[in-house]
């Protein structure tokens, strides 16, 4: 679920097991004919992982992609989650996507004990985003040296560990930290000459052109004096 840097990483794993893309609407026929020895990914963004409510005045007018997804930024009043046609024939999810109050839930307490007593198909859920009662409703933080409960939907209780009936949730709050010592020394590798040149520049100068930064960590300045660089002025209109 989603289509930032989490997802795109969770893709470079994913696909290492020689995945069949689908589409939502080959979901089902899929669920119901596909190769029971292959594995399918199936991609969802939020047109896809939400629709209009019943009551809402948008339902039923032809829209793009991008004019839901600007619509729910807007107005996510207007918006509930669509996933109750999609957990029942999936067995394995990853939640990539950033959540804040104001936004439906794509999971429920109440909605997956409904749909889990029909359909026991989710096993395992990876919130890699790690949101606490967020977009999955009954996410809580875990550890890296415990990394995994057991979430049974009609008692709405978590049990750590492996055993148990219910849907095993991964949510390691700390995950992004997690890295390998390989990628430490290589990342160790690359930022060192930079130090260097970071020492040599000037730190006060009021424009961020002339302070002899180098090219990557110039790219990589969002803010320069309390303002934004420009390549990352659009940000303006979210801290308004």
């Amino acid at each position: 679920l989603g289509a930032g840097t989490s997802m795109r990483g969770s893709h470079v794993i994913f696909d290492h097991l020689h995945v069949d893309s689908i589409t939502l609407y080959q979901l089902v026929h899929t669920y119901e004919h596909g190769d029971r020895k292959k594995v399918y990914k199936l991609v969802l963004d939020i047109p896809q992982m939400y629709r209009f409510k019943e009551d809402s005045s948008y339902k039923g007018k032809e829209m793009t992609d991008q004019e839901v997804f600007s619509l729910y930024l807007k107005e996510p009043e207007n918006f509930e989650s669509n996933l109750d046609q999609v957990f029942p024939y999936v067995s394995m999810v990853l939640n990539c996507i950033i959540w804040s109050s104001k936004y439906p839930r794509l999971l429920t307490r109440e909605d997956t004990k409904a749909w889990y007593a029909l359909h026991k198909t989710l096993q395992v859920i990876g919130d890699i985003t790690c949101d606490p009662e967020g977009a999955i409703h009954f996410s809580k933080e875990t550890w890296i040296d415990n990394p995994v409960y057991i979430y049974d939907p009609a008692s709405k209780e978590s049990t750590d560990g492996f055993e148990g009936e219910g849907i095993a949730v991964m949510a390691v709050t700390n995950l992004p930290c997690e890295f390998p010592a390989d990628a430490s020394t290589q990342f160790s590798k690359e930022l060192a000459p930079l130090f260097t040149k970071l020492l040599e520049a000037d730190l006060s100068a009021d424009d961020i052109a002339e302070a002899g930064l180098p090219p990557a960590l110039r790219k990589a300045t969002i803010l320069w004096k309390g303002k934004f660089t420009e390549p990352y002025a659009y940000m303006e209109e979210y801290v308004k």
